[in-house]
């Protein structure tokens, strides 16, 4: 687990698949350990937004940068889990292209679990 004094980030693991829980959006620490479970090996991330209820430019910036870095190195992820507010957020920043801004946690485990990483 990783703490700092604004917001925590648990992992766990489901269908072969590392779900990242966040309890407060920092999206340096998100995009921090989504690099750091690549390096151990694990390809197939979810990103848990549903704690948040706001998060910063700079903050959607780092979970997309998280995303690419992942795609690069032949992973995936996938967020769930938005709220009303930051779905909202999303939508005006057309994030949709990149990311299934609808999936509840379930639906993004069990899509992360069917893809093959490329690595």
């Amino acid at each position: 687990m990783v703490t700092s004094s604004i917001m925590t980030i648990t992992t766990y693991e489901k269908k072969a698949v590392q779900i990242v829980e966040v309890t407060e959006d920092n999206g340096k620490e998100v995009h921090e350990k989504v690099l750091e479970l690549a390096k151990d090996g694990v390809f197939r991330v979810v990103i848990d937004l549903s704690q948040v209820s706001f998060c910063s430019s700079l903050d959607i910036a780092q979970v997309i940068n998280a995303r690419a870095d992942m795609d690069e190195l032949g992973g995936i992820v996938h967020i769930a889990g938005l709220s009303h507010s930051v779905r909202i957020i999303y939508h005006i920043l057309k994030l949709e292209r990149i990311f299934n801004l609808e999936l509840g946690l379930e639906q993004a485990i069990d899509a992360a679990a069917a893809f093959t990483p490329k690595t």
